[in-house]
């Protein structure tokens, strides 16, 4: 059973700031996850799972592990000034939202892959094409 991590936040009107010690793990043991209104961090044996009072754009934000410490700056969707981190709701009212980021997370992975795959045969037409160009010089 993983063991809830220490973290300390603060906020302005665009991003929530939050550093988390990492007691000793290395920045390769150190997993995030950040989507929609869901943040989580793992660091075995600890594990910080928050519903957040807001949305957040996980494409703007960020981790960075300086000298044994996560830093995040996670982007509000919305700006103002929530005054509280944690979503406070019914358990119905959390799991929903929950079931709401982890759907949101997958239509963005497979849209991502989507667009992958996309780019990969524009750009093998494009070699194709230029081939058979030079092939008619």
């Amino acid at each position: 059973m993983p063991i809830s991590g220490y973290y300390t936040w603060n906020e302005n009107e665009e991003v929530i700031f939050m550093k988390v010690p990492l007691k000793g793990v290395p920045k390769k043991k150190v997993d995030v996850f950040v989507s929609l209104n869901m943040l989580k961090i793992s660091y075995s044996p600890f594990l910080i799972q928050l519903l957040l009072f807001g949305d957040v754009d996980d494409k703007r934000s960020r981790a960075i592990y300086d000298q044994g410490e996560l830093k995040l700056c996670i982007h509000k969707v919305r700006a103002g000034i929530w005054g509280e981190l944690l979503f406070d709701g019914s358990d119905k009212e959390k799991e929903e939202l929950r079931s709401l980021a982890m759907i949101a997370y997958d239509i963005k992975i497979r849209n991502e892959i989507k667009k992958a795959k996309e780019t990969n045969i524009e750009e093998k037409r494009k070699a194709v094409r230029a081939q058979v160009s030079e092939l008619h010089r």
